[in-house]
C-alpha cells in the first residue's frame, strides 16, 4: 500500500481549514469596528440632544418668544459675535448663537450629520420640542448597493 503525498494532503485540508476561520474572524473584526463606530455616534447624538436641552432651559425667554421653533442643519445660522461685545446679548442672539454652535457641533461630531428642532403645537402647558438627529456611516466592505446605513436619534423633551 502506497501513501506518498498523504502527508501533504493533510496539510493542504488543514491550511484551508485555517484560512476559512481566519476570515470569519477577519469578518467578526470588521464587524465589531461597525458596531463600536455606531455606538460612538449614538453616544454623540445623545450628547448633542442634551446639548440642545441644556441651552433652551438656558434661555426660557428665547423659548416663550419661539426663536427656537423649527431649526434645522439646513438653515443658515450666524455667530453674531455679541458674546464678545460689551453691550452683551440680547435674547433673540443668544437663541441665534445657541443654533449657530450647535448645528456647527452637530456638522463636526457626526458624519454627513444632520438636526432638527421642531416645537409641538399640539401641548399648550409647556413648551416640547422634537429633536432629531440623523447621520449615515459608510460601510466598506459591503456591496455597492449597501455602502451606506442611515441612523436617526430621536428625542422629546419638555421644557
Amino acid at each position: 500500500m502506497k501513501t506518498n503525498g498523504f502527508s501533504l494532503l493533510e496539510t493542504m485540508i488543514a491550511l484551508t481549514v485555517l484560512a476559512i476561520g481566519l476570515l470569519g474572524q477577519a469578518r467578526t473584526q470588521m464587524d465589531t469596528i461597525t458596531t463600536n463606530q455606531s455606538s460612538y455616534y449614538k453616544l454623540q447624538a445623545a450628547y448633542l440632544a442634551n446639548e440642545i436641552v441644556d441651552r433652551l432651559r438656558l434661555n426660557p425667554v428665547g423659548v416663550s418668544a419661539g426663536d427656537y421653533n423649527d431649526a434645522s442643519t439646513a438653515m443658515v445660522y450666524v455667530d453674531n459675535n455679541c458674546k464678545t461685545s460689551s453691550n452683551g446679548c440680547s435674547v433673540t442672539e443668544v437663541s441665534q448663537v445657541d443654533l449657530y454652535e450647535w448645528m456647527d457641533h452637530v456638522r463636526a461630531s457626526i458624519p454627513n450629520g444632520s438636526a432638527t428642532l421642531v416645537r409641538q403645537t399640539e401641548f399648550t402647558e409647556q413648551a416640547v420640542f422634537v429633536i432629531t438627529i440623523n447621520w449615515n456611516t459608510k460601510i466598506t466592505y459591503l456591496a455597492d448597493s449597501n455602502k451606506a446605513t442611515y441612523n436617526k436619534f430621536n428625542m422629546q423633551v419638555g421644557i
